[in-house]
């Protein structure tokens, strides 16, 4: 048996639609190209599976602000054969939002690095409780966004608490915390005499 490897690629606009069970809205993507790799690990049992997609764009059912596109998005997931984890590492680029945020409507690039333990079945509110339960944690060892004046990046454990909300421990580091103290103080989130 020798390591198979298995390239795929898209070169016309694909388009899938994903809907929690459960859930009201359903999301509509559509990608101009994909291309991608399914191959073992490099002297691991398991596989690594990596994408690139080009000019995505998403739609999210009744929630236009919810809305936007990327130009360009990366993934790689490192998938042990026990398939109990999983490592990832995620890039956007370019990123346009439909609403007008804070920050503003472009986001320059978002990246985060890291593994879940285990992987949810799925991710409706029993499997998230049964994530949950089994001990679930998302460790994020590396993750950065450049938006606007917000330039930062974080690393840390989450999990879900009993009420089912996140519970953890991360480090925040913020380039220039000068300008997120400003638009802050502008946007009412902190008064001046707290500074």
């Amino acid at each position: 048996w020798r390591p198979q490897h298995l390239a795929f690629s898209a070169d016309k606009p694909q388009s899938w639609q994903w809907q929690a069970a459960g859930a009201n809205a359903g999301r509509n993507y559509t990608a101009q190209s994909i291309n991608g790799l399914v191959e073992p690990q490099d002297g691991k049992s398991g596989w690594r599976m990596t994408a690139a997609l080009q000019a995505v764009n998403w739609r999210v059912d009744g929630a236009e602000l919810a809305d936007g596109a990327a130009s360009e998005v990366f993934a790689e997931i490192l998938l042990p054969l026990d398939r109990r984890s999983a490592d990832f590492d995620i890039k956007l680029n370019q990123v346009k939002l439909s609403g007008p945020l804070v920050f503003g409507r472009y986001v320059e690039s978002v990246s985060a690095r890291g593994n879940i333990n285990p992987i949810p079945k799925d991710l409706t509110p029993s499997g998230l409780t049964e994530w949950q339960q089994a001990g679930g944690m998302l460790s994020v060892k590396k993750s950065a966004i450049m938006f606007g004046a917000l330039q930062a990046g974080a690393s840390g454990d989450v999990a879900l608490d009993q009420a089912m909300r996140p519970a953890g421990k991360m480090q925040l580091h913020v380039n220039n915390p000068e300008a997120i103290l400003t638009i802050a103080t502008r946007e009412g989130w902190i008064k001046p005499d707290q500074l």
